[in-house]
């Protein structure tokens, strides 16, 4: 697997999906969304601080938390990031702000 991000989609308040590759033992980079994000272990495994999580994990981090170490397993993996607007840019939509 190669490593790299694949933009899925993006819209201007920060909503959007993406996906990573990564060869086993590489770092994943952080997507950085203004909001929370979930990471999806589509195949193979991530670890994180020494723990295992195989495919089909959902992790969550939450908005204006740092992304943690997370490192694919020892087959790669495959990541989806699902990002989420921030708490100020769904107040915004919510006022009428329309999305692009």
């Amino acid at each position: 697997m190669a490593p790299g991000i694949r933009t899925l989609f993006q819209l201007p308040d920060g909503v959007g999906a993406y996906q990573q590759a990564a060869p086993a033992g590489q770092p994943l980079d952080d997507v950085a969304p203004p909001g929370g994000r979930y990471l999806l272990v589509m195949e193979g495994d991530v670890v994180i601080d020494g723990k295992r999580y195989p495919q089909g994990s959902c992790l969550w981090v939450g908005e204006g938390e740092p992304m943690p170490g997370a490192i694919a397993g020892a087959d790669g993996t495959l990541v989806a990031t699902v990002c989420f607007a921030s708490k100020q840019s769904r107040q915004a939509r919510q006022a009428g702000w329309p999305r692009a």
